[in-house]
């Protein structure tokens, strides 16, 4: 059951943190007049921050690898998923012709899974399934 708690818990935090990413991006676009591409990257790396301190403080609070290795490392695997993001937004904005930000959503949630499945690996050095 603990392996679908921490699912649940990094599922929340990631949400949350994806809400703040996608307010962040539309205040960024549409208020300050930024591009899509570098709003869309300074948002993420802003949220993945954020999304790092709640699960170090409760999805992995059982985790002994909450150091600054497991911030460089969880930063790392998000910036891969970042470049996922930002190439399934480009092919989806660019060639398919939808919105940016249903473009971030559906990027964001293919991103999510490998990020999930990495950081629980790599990062906290949590097993995905026991």
């Amino acid at each position: 059951m603990e392996p679908l708690k921490r699912f649940l818990k990094y599922s929340a935090a990631g949400i949350t943190a994806f809400v703040f990413d996608l307010l962040l991006l539309l205040y960024l676009i549409e208020i300050l007049s930024f591009h899509y591409i570098g709003s869309a990257v300074f948002a993420f790396l802003l949220a993945t921050s954020f999304n790092y301190y709640i699960n170090s403080k409760w999805g992995y609070r059982k985790s002994t690898h909450k150091n600054l290795k497991s911030y460089v490392l969880f930063i790392f695997i998000n910036s891969i998923s970042l470049l996922i993001i930002v190439i399934l937004m480009l092919l989806i904005v660019e060639i398919l012709n939808l919105h940016y930000f249903l473009a971030r959503i559906i990027s964001g949630s293919l991103a999510g899974i490998f990020s999930f499945i990495m950081n629980s690996k790599v990062s906290f050095k949590m097993p995905i399934l026991k």
